[in-house]
């Protein structure tokens, strides 16, 4: 069974959904995300899009949103992913977490969602969290939190699995018991 975010359905590719056997579930879970607001905001554009308004507004709301959301702008959709895994495992308890991470809310989700119901956690990372060099947090808070959310859903997960030897010899030396 798959419990699976809004935000991936926008880019899904429905081919893929034959490999998926008939018998598994699908589950989306709902939640304000970046891509419903993005989505508002270039219709907002498309109307006027030499408005310089709309152009400040939609850099406005970027600066906002990285502002105002931690690990990231998809936190908003974890509620509806913990009712959603609520009512998938409510008969199972031969369940495991797996979390995919091209996104870091979906570690955090992870992690919260193998607490609430006291399943294993195995965390599938596309990119490093911290260390990554292409992540820009706003602030010095921000890099705090983050680093604590890190090594929160770090030291609960009982696998993780990185995309590189790079990422791997940088969370050996920062969790050295995973």
């Amino acid at each position: 069974d798959v419990v699976t975010s809004q935000s991936v359905i926008d880019e899904m590719d429905s081919d893929l959904l034959k490999d998926v056997p008939t018998s598994t579930r699908i589950i989306r879970s709902y939640g304000l995300t970046p891509s419903s607001l993005r989505n508002y905001a270039i219709s907002s554009l498309e109307k006027n899009p030499t408005s310089r308004f709309y152009n400040y507004l939609f850099k406005v709301l970027i600066k906002l949103r990285d502002l105002s959301f931690l690990p990231d702008a998809y936190i908003l959709w974890v509620p509806s992913t913990i009712k959603s895994v609520k009512f998938l495992i409510q008969d199972r308890r031969d369940s495991v977490i797996f979390s995919s991470v091209p996104i870091y809310t979906n570690a955090v989700g992870g992690y919260m969602v193998s607490r609430l119901f006291n399943l294993p956690l195995v965390l599938d990372f596309r990119d490093t969290w911290v260390d990554d060099p292409y992540i820009n947090l706003p602030t010095s808070f921000h890099k705090r939190i983050n680093i604590w959310l890190e090594s929160k859903v770090f030291n609960h997960a009982s696998l993780i699995l990185v995309y590189s030897d790079w990422a791997k010899r940088v969370y050996r030396e920062k969790y050295p018991n995973k």
